[in-house]
């Protein structure tokens, strides 16, 4: 889980999703590897826990840095993609390991589809469709050699596409799933090169009406509403800074 100070307002509840992860009885022990540069210090937002790790790296690295980082220091044969502001199904973990990764045999999985939904005003959600034959970057598993023989480009963002276009390149088989185990949230500090709110119409954007939204998102129970309320301490505390300032 790449992350940084800017984030301290959703990395306890990155954190809190992977710790409720179910693993079947008998399956690989897994591990949250938070990699964090600095300034500022996210040590007091970890929990007391074996299975999380804190690996801190030079001020100011890319996201591509950040990403190869969390390979590098991985001790497990795969790795989950951990988007440390987006929402994660409990068994999201289970499912893209041993029912896709293992099951299947392949060296990379995920879905060409995703929901991104809005924190903040409007409220609007998406759906994404793949045009361009990537996985949507954060619902990715993948087998930890395939990121060392192929590592992630070193720029601050599109990371995941740019490295998806370079594992084509190289004729990497994969295997697509659209299990709703993953939902992007857009709040303004996002990474990715995606244009935010979509221009529609679109051949990869569909807007949902409120009705549709609302049952999608009902999987995500009270977190949706607790990652809310956190972006909203965070600005509000933001805003308080800068008027003192």
């Amino acid at each position: 889980m790449p992350t940084t100070a800017k984030r301290r307002w959703c990395i306890p509840l990155a954190v809190r999703q992977f710790l409720r992860q179910t693993i079947h009885e008998g399956g690989p022990p897994t591990e949250l590897v938070v990699v964090f540069d600095g300034p500022g210090i996210v040590h007091d937002l970890l929990p007391r826990d074996d299975r999380i790790r804190l690996i801190q790296i030079d001020e100011g690295r890319s996201l591509g840095a950040k990403f190869n980082a969390c390979v590098e220091n991985a001790l497990g044969e795969h790795i989950v993609l951990w988007s440390d502001d987006d929402w994660h199904h409990p068994e999201r973990v289970e499912r893209l390991v041993e029912n896709t990764l293992r099951f299947c045999d392949v060296p990379i999985a995920g879905s060409q589809t995703a929901l991104f939904a809005e924190l903040i005003s409007p409220g609007d959600t998406y759906v994404y469709r793949s045009a361009d034959g990537t996985l949507v970057g954060g619902t990715c598993g993948f087998e930890r050699d395939l990121a060392i023989k192929v590592p992630f480009p070193d720029r601050p963002s599109g990371v995941d596409t740019v490295w998806q276009f370079a594992l084509q390149e190289a004729n990497v088989p994969f295997t697509v799933g659209n299990l709703p185990d993953y939902v992007a949230f857009q709040h303004g500090q996002t990474t990715g090169r995606k244009t935010w709110p979509p221009k529609l119409p679109s051949r990869v954007w569909t807007k949902l009406d409120s009705e549709r939204a609302a049952e999608l998102l009902g999987a995500l129970g009270d977190d949706l509403s607790a990652y809310r309320r956190a972006l909203s301490r965070a600005t509000s505390q933001l805003d308080g800074e800068l008027a003192d300032a």
